[in-house]
């Protein structure tokens, strides 16, 4: 290992990695991705309406100077300066059946480092550039992209906080970028506190674009309400939704994008909390704006469209929700294509419908057709990944009213959920709660009633405490529980 016979450009190019190298990998795709974008994102822009800072030009003149010396990106020519990196062991490639990526030793990133402390605004700046525009967020199914970049991420996270070396435009682009690829990634935690960040920033920043009630900071404001929602701090997320749901209204008009975008928000925050019939005529009101401004193929459209079929399920008209998913799906087909994950989402929500109307078995095949495709592209503890197999669970614990063997295969479902959500979304959110009841419920069916009456009072209790007595799963699970009681009573009567 010698730094000696190290050409200039590589010298410089594991400087740059070395700022947020991870125990795991730098994916080559994603450097590879950064360079053939100019080094410029495709997020800031689009998604916030955010112009480029000072800086911006300066760290793309340091990435372009060392990946692209001639102004043009040439994968053979960056192989040209990774390669005596590699030749001298500062650098390793690994190859195989998945991407390839490259690794380096804790003592060269340390020596690396150490050995850039004069450079290190440049370099750190101009790695969080590169990290963010490796994202295209006009192709949705490049979730093994960001997911690579998770671990980075979270590593910006334990440094930014006690680093000034980035502006603060900087770092309010790097937590916006971050927090929409944390948010894909179903990394909801990560994300709230990226977008947390970033409004911070933006209410104490002196940029003028910054003031709290600009078009940025609502959007901000509105992508912590998300991230609210997302982790089901559902009254947190409707107070701060109703808030920029009124800005955005006297600012652009009910008629915008964004504003009836934050009006589908409201109408799902309703929903969760047990307001269905509230939910259902903002959510109306909401789609038949879309469909005028935007179009009926419009995303936002068919969004809206989906979220109505899911408030008639919940409130029991099943029928009518079979018959919409079957439209949402067709769209979403026919605009996106069938691999695309709203696609995929809204073959999963048919098979939930099929199940609501008893055809059990068609619904395992839809449910089990769109589980392989999501955990092919989101991976296994993705929300929509867990939320399709839990529907497949309940499926397959009807069709084990006849089947020992379906009944096992439904509680080992029902605890793999269980279990991911436990670890992604914590042990009180709403949906772990709803895969605690349907553990128990799976266990009674295996005759293990004393341990599926312990589980069920537990997540009654934490029900009520968080959701409350009157919500519809605190309901539910106390039906469940009373019929578990009354099982129990008869079988000790005998």
């Amino acid at each position: 290992m010698s730094l000696d016979q190290l050409p200039e450009k590589s010298y410089r190019f594991l400087q740059l990695l070395s700022f947020f190298h991870t125990a795991s990998f730098i994916s080559h795709d994603m450097l590879c991705r950064s360079a053939e974008s100019g080094f410029r994102s495709r997020v800031i822009g689009k998604v916030y309406g955010m112009s480029e800072s000072d800086a911006f030009s300066r760290d793309i003149g340091i990435l372009q100077e060392i990946f692209c010396p001639s102004d043009v990106w040439s994968e053979s020519r960056f192989q040209g300066i990774v390669q005596p990196c590699v030749d001298q062991s500062l650098l390793f490639v690994t190859r195989g059946p998945g991407p390839k990526h490259y690794s380096m030793h804790r003592l060269v990133q340390n020596m690396f480092q150490n050995q850039s402390k004069g450079t290190i605004h440049g370099l750190e700046s101009a790695f969080v550039r590169l990290l963010g525009s490796s994202i295209n967020e006009d192709n949705r199914m490049d979730l093994p992209m960001k997911i690579a970049m998770i671990p980075h991420i979270q590593l910006y996270m334990s440094r930014s906080s006690s680093s000034s070396s980035l502006s603060a435009m900087d770092r309010i682009e790097a937590n916006l970028t971050f927090g929409m690829v944390a948010r894909d990634c179903g990394y909801h935690p990560l994300a709230l506190s990226l977008y947390q960040r970033a409004y911070k920033l933006s209410a104490t920043t002196s940029v003028a674009s910054m003031e709290r009630d600009s078009t940025l900071a609502l959007k901000i404001r509105a992508d912590v309400a998300l991230s609210y929602f997302e982790l089901g701090q559902y009254q947190q997320s409707f107070s701060l939704f109703v808030e920029v749901y009124n800005l955005q209204a006297q600012q652009v008009g009910e008629d915008h994008p964004d504003t009836l975008w934050t009006l589908g928000n409201l109408s799902m925050c309703l929903h969760d909390v047990g307001r269905l019939e509230d939910a259902l005529s903002l959510i109306q009101d909401a789609y038949l704006i879309q469909e005028r401004v935007l179009g009926p193929n419009h995303e936002h459209t068919l969004c809206s469209m989906a979220e109505i079929a899911r408030t008639l399920f919940d409130l029991g008209r099943h029928e009518e929700a079979l018959d919409l998913r079957g439209q949402v799906f067709e769209s979403f087909k026919k605009a996106y294509g069938e691999a695309h994950s709203s696609t995929v989402q809204a073959m999963a929500r048919i098979g939930s419908s099929l199940g609501a109307v008893e055809r059990h078995q068609r619904a395992v095949e839809v449910l089990e057709q769109a589980a392989r495709l999501q955990i092919a592209s989101l991976g296994e503890k993705h929300s929509k990944t867990l939320w399709t197999q839990s529907k497949l669970a309940h499926s397959l614990r009807a069709l084990g009213r006849c089947s020992e063997e379906r009944r096992q295969e439904a509680y080992e479902v029902n605890l793999k959920v269980w279990q991911g959500r436990v670890e992604t979304l914590g042990k009180t959110h709403p949906h772990t709660l709803e895969s605690w009841v349907a553990v128990a419920t799976s266990l009674s069916d295996l005759g293990m009633n004393e341990s599926a009456r312990g589980l069920l009072e537990e997540a009654v209790k934490l029900q009520e405490a968080t959701l409350g007595k009157a919500h519809p799963l605190t309901i539910r699970a106390k039906a469940e529980l009373d019929v578990l009681r009354r099982r129990l009573q008869r079988c000790r009567g005998l």
